[in-house]
């Protein structure tokens, strides 16, 4: 029995399977001529997505601890992000953010899809119950 060395290791393509690939020499950008080389898009057409103003800071409230002068919150973000000094007045409830915590961890913001803790302060904090959602302006 006798075996064709130079064609055993040669990839084989057929014209009816589109999964093999083909043996093609790769070119580095930097060694192509100049008219090969890949040239830049214009982006002036794509239009550029803003954040909608009106875009409300939602927090869905999972649980709340009374601890003395202020109170906890822990819950997670529906929409927006909410950060330190933002106020929600709705349904007798007036509510200042002093604090946000993710775990243990203080932090500035907190973002959508987050789960953390805010501390509020303010007027019938008590009024908060379990699913409520607080929005924050």
């Amino acid at each position: 029995m006798k075996f064709d060395l130079k064609n055993l290791f040669k990839k084989k393509t057929t014209e009816d399977n589109p999964l093999e690939q083909k043996d093609e020499i790769i070119v580095p950008q930097h060694a192509k001529k100049p008219e090969d080389k890949v040239k830049p898009v214009d982006l002036a057409h794509v239009p550029i997505v803003q954040k909608k103003e009106s875009q409300k800071n939602i927090f869905v409230v999972n649980g709340n601890y009374d601890i003395g002068n202020s109170m906890m919150l822990s819950g997670v973000m529906q929409s927006g992000s909410l950060s330190k000094g933002m106020k929600h007045k709705k349904d007798g409830m007036d509510l200042t953010i002093t604090d946000i915590k993710i775990g243990s961890d203080k932090v500035k913001d907190l973002n959508l899809g987050e789960e953390g803790a805010i501390f509020v302060k303010g007027k019938n904090t008590h009024l908060v119950k379990y699913d409520d959602e607080l929005e924050f302006k």
